[in-house]
């Protein structure tokens, strides 16, 4: 099986036992923890480059997440089922799942929670399984036609020894396909199609819109056999899986019988069938987290909160529960993998049409849903048209598919209306450096160099806890992007304070690479709310609140009201530190096009 979206391959890579603590020296944390065997017993592996297959799982001393409780509702109806998530979240891994499933071997799910249900019945059945990226996609659309055709005659005589005629009409041919099956076997056929979306997404990282339209064409009618063939009472099972639903959405009825997984109300329990939730790493990973925990020199819960930081806030049930929320699984495999809590899957795997997207989109519209100010309402789909998707006006719906942002619920929920927000560090560390990126169009070389300097000041005021430094150095920051990226039809963002939130995030992201003394989290869940950041000097840790135009002391209340600065690490590693609650008040002269900051502080632990 082949895919571009794998979890893990075939192929694990061992790594050996972890390597030795710091110092030889036990410290109270780590003689806590010498009850556990992370230290001496040989690490585990994890699975997580390319080709993935269920078995390769199953081998021993591997980690798994036992999904197949979930797969055993999916396979137990008669239906069809369409998933969408980012690369990298396992939808190519249960779909082989599905396929081993359907062998009808139970001994392969030994162990397992599908294993022992009373439900399940281990008839095998006909399948036919396509990765829709194994067919490369030509400049001309009846080149694809016949490509295709040809995978789909290969694949035929290959899996169950069938000969199709030669004929460059792909859905003709997927059509007697799964006809022949049925006849052979003389049962229903299971068909599972990886990456439905792949060739259109190919369409657009080559920017060929005239292409997009006629493979959009042909895989129209290549899906349409799913529909027909399963009206026949041919089909005993089908499932799609893709990166994207704009695509399934531009093709009018062709895939609308699939249920989608998302659908809250008909499958609530689906939210987690893809990626990793708290309670599966805190149980199935167990043993690998005390490893690190020593390692890292923190506590557990001190470990687990700076993976939740940086991994977690996906959520494709746009519900305020916390049970729908998932980890990004290939981050969590390689963050015990390389012993390292690191940004891995969005520099990597975020796909080029996506960065294309952004520079479309006007700073405006970015700055506002980054900061979370936009609110989120109405159904999802229908919004966009993938044969548009570069439209900047496509750009929450193309974020939240794509797994950069997440529509997170206040209190209690209300229909569909929430708010947009980022789903991690990790995410937010890539896109807004790329926002970043565009904020930085300066070509002169002095005023690069400004920039490099600017950043210097910034490290030496976080060093030396000088706050009123390091926020005059903001300032000249926003002074220096160039006006063009202001946004345009009369609306200025430095009146908005979601463009001050964006800034002064992006501009503490550039900084975490050349500083080993300061630490920087955002976004910080508390006992009533989320403050805006938290910045953590060698002997300070500052709770910070930013507001445009609105009373410092409203901010600090807010501080002090909503518990910001009530988090385990300030109970944990930072818990000998100094907690002064910081208001910054961002202010701009219409008139004079300047920018002014200013900000009060107040002490609440000594």
């Amino acid at each position: 099986m082949s895919s571009t979206d794998e979890l893990s391959t075939s192929t694990s890579v061992e790594r050996n036992s972890a390597p030795a603590a710091k110092s030889s020296a036990k410290s109270p944390l780590k003689r806590l923890f010498d009850h556990s065997s992370a230290d001496t017993s040989p690490k585990r592996k994890f699975v997580t480059s390319q080709g993935a297959s269920f078995s390769a799982h199953r081998l021993p001393g591997t980690a798994y997440v036992d999904k197949t409780g979930l797969v055993a509702k999916l396979v137990l109806r008669e239906g069809g089922y369409f998933v969408h998530r980012p690369r990298k979240f396992g939808k190519s891994v249960l779909l082989d799942t599905i396929h081993t499933f359907f062998k009808g071997n139970k001994e392969d799910f030994e162990g397992l929670k599908i294993y022992d249900d009373p439900a399940v019945s281990w008839d095998s059945f006909p399948v036919i399984s396509l990765s829709m990226n194994e067919v490369r996609v030509p400049g001309e659309v009846d080149q694809y036609d016949a490509r295709l055709a040809s995978m789909v005659r290969k694949h035929a005589k290959k899996h169950h020894d069938i000969r199709l005629e030669d004929s460059s009409d792909s859905t003709q041919l997927f059509s007697d396909y799964i006809e022949d099956v049925y006849l052979k076997y003389k049962k229903g056929v299971v068909i599972l199609i990886d990456e439905y979306d792949a060739p259109l997404l190919s369409c657009l990282d080559n920017e060929n819109p005239k292409l997009l339209k006629g493979i959009g064409g042909v895989l129209s009618s290549f899906y349409s056999v799913l529909k027909s063939r399963a009206a026949k009472g041919q089909v005993r099972f089908r499932y799609v899986t893709g990166i994207t639903k704009l695509a399934r959405d531009s093709m009018g009825s062709t895939l609308n019988d699939l249920d989608s997984i998302d659908d809250k109300k008909r499958f609530p329990e689906m939210a987690t069938l893809c990626g990793f939730t708290e309670q599966e790493i805190k149980t199935d990973y167990a043993q690998d987290l005390s490893r690190l925990a020593v390692l890292e020199e923190k506590t557990e819960v001190e470990f687990f909160e700076k993976i939740e930081n940086l991994y977690s806030g996906y959520n494709w049930h746009l519900c305020g529960s916390r049970a729908a929320l998932v980890y990004n699984p290939y981050a969590i495999n390689c963050v015990f993998l390389s012993d390292d809590l690191k940004p891995c899957w969005a520099d990597e795997f975020l796909p080029s049409w996506l960065k294309k997207f952004f520079r479309s989109c006007d700073f405006f519209d970015i700055a506002n849903i980054l900061s979370g100010t936009v609110p989120w309402s109405g159904r999802i789909g229908g919004f966009a048209d993938l044969f548009d998707v570069l439209n900047p006006n496509s750009v929450r719906l193309v974020m939240w598919e794509c797994g950069l942002l997440n529509v997170c619920f206040d209190g209690e929920e209300r229909g569909y209306l929430g708010r947009c927000r980022y789903p991690n560090q990790e995410v937010r560390s890539v896109v807004e450096r790329m926002v970043l990126d565009d904020m930085k169009k300066v070509p002169e070389k002095e005023e690069r160099r400004k920039f490099h300097d600017g950043a210097q000041r910034m490290i030496e005021a976080l060093r030396s806890d000088n706050i009123q430094l390091f926020m005059n150095e903001i300032a000249h920051l926003i002074d220096m992007i160039p006006n063009v990226v202001f946004g345009g039809g009369g609306i200025d963002v430095r009146t908005y304070e979601s463009f001050y939130h964006t800034v002064v995030y992006t501009s503490l992201y550039t900084l975490p690479s050349v500083i080993d003394d300061v630490e920087f989290e955002s976004e910080k869940t508390a006992a009533a709310g989320r403050g805006n950041f938290v910045v953590y000097s060698k002997t300070t840790a500052y709770i910070t609140e930013l507001k445009f135009e609105k009373p410092l002391d409203q901010a600090l209340r807010q501080i002090e009201e909503k518990g910001y600065y009530r988090f385990p690490s300030l109970d944990g590693r930072h818990s000998k530190k100094r907690i002064l609650a910081v208001a910054v008040q961002f202010n701009f002269d219409k008139h004079a096009k300047k920018i002014t900051v200013d900000h009060d502080v107040k002490e609440l632990r000594a």
